[in-house]
């Protein structure tokens, strides 16, 4: 299916839609910009924003939901959510993932993660303190 040489031990996995050889695995990746907008699309928005135009809102078809079911559900309302696992008040909005949002927790943790895993270093580092011994 990959078109891997059958007796090769080590593979490459390198980036790219194509892998030019048999010892090689190409993936193409996301940044994590498109990985953002991913999951932006799947934050509901109250009505009142989409009308006057504060905000895009995609509309999906039943069908598209059932076949691509949302990354992640952040719900949102005027009055702060009960059970949250996150919240944070945005223009007089809440918005929330529901502690009961196995799915959506997972895949915040893993955006967290993602941020983490691409910070710089700190650009300022500690300070050495030197101890004589004898």
């Amino acid at each position: 299916m990959l078109g891997l040489n059958g007796t090769s031990h080590e593979f490459s996995v390198v980036y790219g839609s194509y892998p030019g050889q048999d010892a090689k695995i190409a993936v193409l990746t996301r940044s994590m910009l498109q990985v953002m907008i991913d999951f932006a699309s799947c934050i509901e928005v109250p009505e009142a924003d989409i009308a006057e135009g504060r905000v895009y809102s995609a509309q999906r078809t039943a069908e598209q939901i059932r076949s691509f079911p949302p990354l992640i559900t952040v719900h949102h309302g005027a009055a702060p959510p009960d059970d949250a696992d996150a919240s944070v008040r945005y223009r007089n909005q809440w918005f929330w993932i529901d502690d009961r949002d196995p799915r959506s927790k997972h895949h915040m943790a893993f955006l967290m993660i993602m941020f983490s895993l691409t910070e710089g270093a700190p650009t300022q580092n500690a300070p050495v303190v030197t101890v004589p011994a004898r």
